[in-house]
């Protein structure tokens, strides 16, 4: 009986691995037994650097959440903050053997030329609507999930007309879309998901997702939908690499 009553256990003790080891991850004392905790690409690529918590300035707050949870699986998104800046980051962990390792780690990774174009923007005195569209384009794309999900339930009626709109004509959801300073709204007639693009540079984009009722959400990966979170409704926000 009581060999049964370790083995019934065992499971609880290994799940509670999993946000010390994402802790320690973001930690400024690292993870020392990297060989043992990693997998996949941080296995093959980030033995020999120092963790992300390693670089960091000291003081910086680390707080997580769980997006995905399951036997195989793990994602949880990591905010970052100090001085009243923050980061949004996504880890993925993968149970190997009954021992948790983390297998990817991700953000939303917009190239320098984006960061050039937003300055060049905010020095601008006098711009023209589309360039301040532009602007707010990519303040928008900036925003912190935490933030992307204010903004939509501000917004949520007119989010739901673009939902119908894109339906009939996605090049009219998308004139409507630059109202709210969106990039674009496409339409997915077989699934029927709505996607209403924020913003981004190529394949790093964040958006809106509508999935209807009975369609299954996309999965989130670390070469796809990096994060996918639910909003209210059929309403989802996501960020892609």
């Amino acid at each position: 009986m009581r060999f049964l009553i370790v083995l019934l256990f065992l499971p609880l003790a290994v799940l509670a691995d999993e946000s010390r080891l994402v802790k320690q991850f973001f930690g400024q004392d690292g993870i020392k037994n990297k060989r043992e905790v990693y997998a996949g690409e941080m296995l093959e690529h980030y033995l020999d650097r120092p963790t992300l918590g390693e670089t960091l300035p000291k003081g910086i707050e680390v707080s997580l959440r769980a997006l995905e949870k399951n036997p195989q699986r793990e994602i949880y998104a990591v905010l970052l903050s100090k001085d009243g800046r923050s980061q949004d980051w996504y880890i993925y962990l993968v149970n190997d053997q009954n021992k948790w390792k983390i297998s990817a780690v991700r953000n939303l990774a917009l190239p320098g030329l984006f960061f050039m174009a937003l300055q060049e923007a905010q020095s601008k005195a006098n711009r023209t609507k589309e360039e301040e569209h532009q602007y707010q384009n990519m303040l928008l794309t900036l925003q912190l999930d935490s933030e992307l999900k204010e903004f939509l339930h501000k917004n949520i009626d007119s989010l739901n007309t673009l939902a119908l709109e894109a339906k009939t004509s996605q090049e009219k959801a998308t004139e409507s879309a630059k109202h709210l300073n969106f990039n674009f709204v496409g339409y997915e007639s077989i699934s029927g998901i709505v996607d209403v693009n924020i913003g981004g540079i190529l394949d790093n984009s964040v958006g809106y997702l509508f999935v209807p009722t009975g369609t299954e959400v996309p999965k989130m990966s670390d070469d796809n939908y990096i994060y996918i979170e639910h909003i209210v409704g059929n309403w989802y926000v996501y960020k892609t690499t």
